[in-house]
């Protein structure tokens, strides 16, 4: 996966060996995600569909390079990873998924700092650093979830 350029059978190939290791790998299409994901097939991770539109592989197709993120569906943590390549000549994105359990998270003393940082890391999001009060980004979150 280091290659960024690649033939579809050298694709077809990392596809296969990344099936091995991620129960979820989809590869996407640069042209589909950047029409908004519209023909984007959902992904299924452990049988549960995934809407891939506002993904973090249209992230990795606009950055063109790779991002990782934890996805939470339900009360499961998965780590999903969305690599930028290009195959014939065109831009594409292969999407990996995996679920993560707890212990597999962090070791047994960094639980807590893991909680710690994700709350700071939300505050830091959503609130103004000057006044504390909650930004306009975290309003347009609340009436999208709402």
């Amino acid at each position: 996966m280091n290659e960024e350029k690649l033939t579809m059978q050298q694709a077809q190939d990392e596809l296969n060996a990344l099936k091995r290791i991620f129960p979820s790998v989809a590869l996407f299409d640069g042209e589909s995600l950047q029409q908004g994901g519209s023909t984007v097939p959902d992904v299924e991770i452990d049988g549960m569909p995934v809407n891939c539109a506002g993904s973090v592989a249209e992230s990795a197709l606009s950055q063109k390079k790779q991002i990782t993120k934890l996805e939470f569906i339900g009360s499961d943590i998965y780590q999903v990873i969305a690599h930028y390549v290009e195959i014939d000549g065109r831009p594409s994105v292969i999407e990996m998924a995996k679920q993560l359990s707890g212990d597999s998270l962090v070791y047994l003393n960094g639980r807590e700092e893991l909680a710690e940082r994700l709350a700071r890391n939300n505050s830091e999001i959503y609130l103004d650093a000057l006044t504390g009060a909650y930004n306009r980004r975290y309003f347009e979150e609340y009436l999208k979830n709402a």
